[in-house]
């Protein structure tokens, strides 16, 4: 192929016309793509970029690639007209335009390329997609890239494209080994030992990765955030107290029947956190007034739950128990604090259980039934909200 062809070529690929139709079709595959990403953000927790990178081969790419791929070779080119050469440009380029998809860690890719593949044909009857894992066999570099051949059809034409699925990592380990190594021009006798860094980098920056993701899927709420700080400060305090080693179950029975159901002891927690946090004194308080001692009927419901959750599984739950909720509740004995958690309890759930006995349609308690057996209604709407 003489200069003439390849000047014609790349002139034919830089027309004005024929790269605002390139320009047109990214566009309208983009926002294909969009609508591939808003299903698959909404399937599983994964960070997928709302913002899709994309771009149409520059000229000194696509030079590159045809010489490399003698895409025109043995064609007559000085034959050809523009629209000629632009027609074979769309048919053998499958790349002739790019888009990325990114994520946050490598682990994630496999994972969102799998969701595209099962959910593309439901959210868009515009675009092809067909799959193709590319493997690379080295160790300088992340083993797979997950990519797709894609098909656009505009005005009766099918345009080719490439769509990949990559980490923010592998974004970056890709621009270095696409310039550095896949696409050296020059012999590089330094090359072994270019390839054995990236070697070693690539161990460090995979570590750095999955110590990212463990951050990530740890992060705590803040509720369970300020209760852990809690059985923090308060473990040797009990220990120290009962002359035992606290059971785990004591904490998991206040964290699930206690703390997160009783908007009182979940802030008086909060203020033992923020108290301790600042060395300033923990004043206790109790639930309820001296003067609220007697139960009514419900409320010896209440009552009797956690007297069963006081028993546990062994003699010490109970001492167990009470010496954690001492730290921040004001009681006489454990009589005194099962009466004041079960009016507490009560406060919060009867008007809750008004408003759903109002309602037949969602209460699922029969009338009758609440008139004739007395506290079934109430017994049952209790235990639902505490399991």
């Amino acid at each position: 192929m003489n200069q003439d062809d390849i000047n014609k070529i790349v002139d034919s690929f830089c027309d004005d016309k024929f790269q605002n139709v390139l320009k047109t079709v990214e566009n309208n595959i983009r926002n294909e793509v969009n609508k591939i990403i808003e299903v698959i953000k909404k399937e599983k927790d994964y960070y997928v970029s709302s913002y899709i990178e994309s771009r149409i081969k520059d000229k000194d790419s696509f030079k590159e690639k045809f010489l490399r791929k003698g895409y025109f070779d043995d064609l007559p080119i000085k034959h050809y007209k523009a629209n000629q050469i632009q027609q074979i440009i769309i048919e053998k380029f499958e790349d002739i335009i790019g888009f990325r998809i990114s994520c946050h860690f490598i682990d994630d890719e496999s994972g969102i390329y799998g969701s595209i593949k099962d959910n593309y044909s439901k959210c868009t009857e515009n675009i092809e997609l067909q799959d193709d894992i590319t493997d690379y066999d080295n160790k300088y570099s992340p083993k797979n890239i997950y990519k797709f051949h894609g098909k656009y059809t505009l005005d009766k034409k099918e345009y080719k494209f490439e769509l990949q699925v990559k980490s923010l990592f592998h974004n970056t380990w890709s621009e270095v080994d696409h310039d550095a190594i896949y696409k050296k021009k020059q012999y590089d006798m330094l090359l072994p030992r270019k390839i054995d860094i990236f070697e070693n980098i690539t161990k460090v920056a995979s570590a750095i990765n999955y110590q990212l993701k463990v951050l990530t899927q740890e992060w705590v709420e803040e509720k369970k955030l300020i209760f852990g700080l809690f059985s923090l400060y308060t473990y040797e305090i009990v220990k120290n107290e009962i002359d035992i080693d606290l059971l785990g179950s004591s904490y998991d029975i206040i964290y699930k029947i206690l703390y997160n159901k009783c908007d009182k002891i979940e802030n008086l927690v909060k203020k033992y956190v923020s108290k301790k946090l600042i060395n300033e004194p923990i004043i206790k308080e109790r639930l309820i007034e001296d003067n609220e001692t007697q139960l009514n009927d419900k409320e010896v419901i209440i009552k009797d739950y956690f007297e069963k959750e006081w028993k546990g599984k062994n003699s010490y739950e109970g001492d167990s128990l009470n010496s954690i909720l001492r730290v921040i509740i004001k009681f006489s004995n454990q009589d005194d604090l099962l009466n004041q958690i079960s009016k507490e309890i009560y406060k919060e759930i009867y008007p809750k259980y008004e408003k759903s006995d109002s309602d037949d349609s969602t209460s699922g308690i029969d009338e009758d039934e609440e008139e004739t057996n007395g506290n079934t209604g109430f017994r049952r709407y209790f235990e639902q909200c505490m399991s």
